[in-house]
């Protein structure tokens, strides 16, 4: 079981790397789009390391599923581009707009449900402190 040291850096830095980007889109409102991309991708690299780190090392089932769909979803994002190729008949301007659709709602969906997932770790479950570390003063 991972421990709640781990578990509060997790959320702490999620919590960072989401205040700035909240701060970043209001202080810059025009830049909406471009200026939340460079924190997103960071969020979510930051985000499926994690996951990855839990799945493998400590076995956590919740994480293996994520890890698994964060996959599909980035393969499926990959090709959805390429879809574009296969009519005769350009659908470009529909795929460039549900591509976009697709990248910021299934980022956003994703970061959201990791980071529940990480608090509801924290907050509902019996952690064993497995070090020094680990316990609370």
């Amino acid at each position: 079981m991972i421990s709640k040291g781990m578990l509060k850096i997790d959320i702490i830095g999620q919590l960072l790397i989401m205040a700035s980007m909240l701060l970043y889109i209001v202080f810059t409102p025009g830049s909406l789009y471009i200026s939340s991309l460079l924190p997103l991708f960071i969020l979510g690299f930051w985000q499926f390391f994690n996951g990855l780190i839990e799945a493998i090392f400590y076995r956590n089932k919740t994480r293996q599923k994520y890890i698994f769909t964060a996959i599909f979803y980035i393969l499926s994002l990959i090709t959805l581009p390429s879809i574009d190729n296969f009519y005769p008949a350009k659908i470009s301007g529909f795929m460039e707009t549900f591509s976009t659709f697709y990248f910021i709602v299934g980022a956003l969906g994703f970061a959201g449900w990791y980071f529940y997932q990480t608090y509801k770790e924290l907050e509902y479950s019996n952690h064993h402190p497995r070090s020094f570390w680990d316990y609370e003063f």
